[in-house]
């Protein structure tokens, strides 16, 4: 789903992409078709006034009369000339061998000299030219540079008198930017880059550009890419080539600057989505992390048989767990929002709830919790211990308190059942005239005693029941009664064998001036440790009437 909205935008940006390059190929091809209009006007313009040029010079060159017409009636006409022929630099006037009769200069030649009378022509392309006319005795152009299109110039001779047999030939030379500048509209200048090139496309006339220069891929949809428009020149046998290239519009750059506007704030749209969508995947993970954590803990809590509630700062309970309304009887629906008194607490007991709550609220938490009746919605009771601390919410502060609750009935029926066995257990052996002591091997610790022992010694260790051992020739004393503490004689030796060992030996006691039948034999305490019971019966008065 979240993917759409980005699909979206990628299909509004070629939807945008395709529009702009659509209303581009249509701006294109109309430019195009512009250049292609006025190039060939333009040609049409160029041609035309070549034409005119060329019957002009050969109506002049029928009069040339060499038996009528002098060098210098040939001069003073070429200088009438000179206004009504801007693009014409010079003529000469050729005898039929190719020397110079005259020659006039009409405007400045730039590098190009004259030819003086009685010599011939000065450079190798114009004599070339003279052969070329005398061969095929007709009018012919030819394009003459030295430098490789500097200082060119359009050459133009034609023969004189009868074809067949000429007296003579006419040389006049074109000043080829006079010609596009004479011959070709103000506008087309204004629009254009005008040019002429030569066979080998240099340039040889007009503004400086290059013919070949490649197109980029994107120039071809963005405004950069100017139409071009090629045509040669028919007049003079193809030997120039006529060329005009678009000037770039400010339209075309206001529709690449739109397109990649466009483009742009595709890419920031498409991005800021991508981003979101981000955000929702992880804000998603999140929340499934934080259900699985929550649905984990709600296990936990309703898998305790502790009963957990969670009071406000106010005593107001706030949450309570599956274990704390089984216990009650109550609803979660029923306990939460209650008040003191809260319906479990026993109606005889409010007043000392009362206080204990209200300690607690003042941060007088007591130790070890405390111990409540609790009365269930049925109306039967049950005894708990309550645990209280404090709620401290994400921010470090304290939110309320919360406080778990322990059924201790059936502990507490046990513990009593325990008492009052001991209490029976101890009362029947301190009821007995015999001295009963149970001590670990190897220790003077004194883990049971009756009260008839603690009678006979006074001591609190094992140091009687030690001394009755040793008087009786059993180990864990030495000779003279004194117990050793810390030693195990017995150590190593199976403990079945020790259960079923026992002694019984008569001894006298100076200290109790008695005489004591003692019984002896080795037990399993409840902490797993071996034990000595002794059991010591005064038989003083017996051995007395024995004696």
């Amino acid at each position: 789903m979240g993917l759409f909205p980005v699909l979206a935008v990628l299909l509004f940006v070629m939807a945008v992409v395709a529009a702009i390059s659509y209303l581009r190929m249509e701006e294109m091809q109309a430019e195009q078709q512009s250049v292609q209009r006025d190039g060939e006007h333009s040609r049409q313009r160029v041609n035309l006034r070549l034409s005119e040029r060329q019957e002009q010079l050969q109506k002049f060159g029928r009069e040339l009369d060499p038996a009528r017409v002098s060098t210098g009636m040939f001069t003073q006409q070429v200088s009438r000339m000179a206004l009504d022929n801007p693009e014409v630099l010079d003529m000469t006037w050729l005898d039929a061998d190719g020397n110079t009769r005259a020659s006039r200069e009409m405007h400045d030649s730039g590098a190009y000299t004259l030819a003086r009378p009685g010599a011939t022509l000065p450079l190798p392309q114009e004599r070339s030219l003279l052969e070329a006319v005398r061969e095929a005795r007709q009018a012919r152009y030819v394009l003459i540079t030295r430098h490789e299109g500097e200082d060119a110039f359009l050459a133009f001779m034609l023969p004189l008198g009868q074809r067949d047999a000429p007296n003579g030939y006419l040389y006049a030379r074109y000043n080829l930017s006079s010609l596009l500048y004479y011959a070709i509209p103000s506008d087309v200048f204004a629009q254009y880059a005008v040019s002429l090139m030569d066979a080998h496309k240099r340039v040889v006339a007009g503004q400086n550009v290059d013919p070949d220069e490649k197109v980029a891929w994107w120039q071809l949809w963005s405004s950069m890419h100017n139409s071009v428009y090629n045509a040669p020149l028919a007049t003079v046998d193809n030997v120039l080539t006529l060329h005009l290239r678009a000037y770039r519009a400010s339209s075309s750059m206001t529709n690449r600057g739109l397109f990649l506007l466009v483009l742009a704030l595709s890419a920031l749209t498409a991005w800021m989505l991508i981003a979101n969508w981000r955000h929702l995947r992880r804000r998603q993970r999140s929340q499934q992390e934080l259900l699985s954590e929550t649905s984990f803990r709600r296990a936990m809590e309703n898998s305790l048989v502790i009963g957990m509630r969670a009071l406000d700062l106010d005593g107001r309970i706030s949450y309570v767990n599956a274990a704390f309304c089984q216990m009650t009887g109550w609803s979660a629906e029923e306990l939460i929002g209650q008040r003191p008194p809260y319906s479990f607490w026993h109606e005889d007991d409010h007043t000392r709830h009362h206080r204990i709550l209200s300690k607690t609220l003042q941060d007088q938490i007591p130790q070890g919790g405390y111990i409540m009746r609790v009365q269930r919605k049925n109306g039967t009771t049950f005894e708990a211990r309550i645990y209280m601390s404090p709620l401290i919410g994400v921010d470090g502060r304290q939110t309320g308190w919360m406080s778990s609750m322990t059924d201790i009935t059936e502990p507490n029926r046990i513990k009593r059942q325990l008492t009052n066995a001991y209490e029976r257990f101890t009362r029947v052996l301190d009821a007995l005239d015999v001295s009963i002591s149970v001590a670990p091997l190897g220790s003077n610790e004194l883990l049971f005693a009756n009260q008839a022992y603690r009678h006979w010694f006074s001591d609190d260790n094992a140091a009687g029941h030690m001394r009755m051992l040793t008087k009786a020739g059993s180990p864990g004393g030495d000779a003279t009664g004194t117990p050793r503490s810390g030693e195990d004689p017995l150590a190593g030796l199976p403990t079945a064998a020790l259960h079923d060992a026992s002694n019984n030996t008569e001894i006298y006691l100076s200290q109790l001036d008695k005489w004591i039948e003692v019984r002896s034999r080795y037990l399993e305490w409840v902490d797993g440790r071996l034990a000595r019971l002794v059991v010591a019966t005064d038989i003083t008065a017996r051995r007395q009437a024995e004696e």
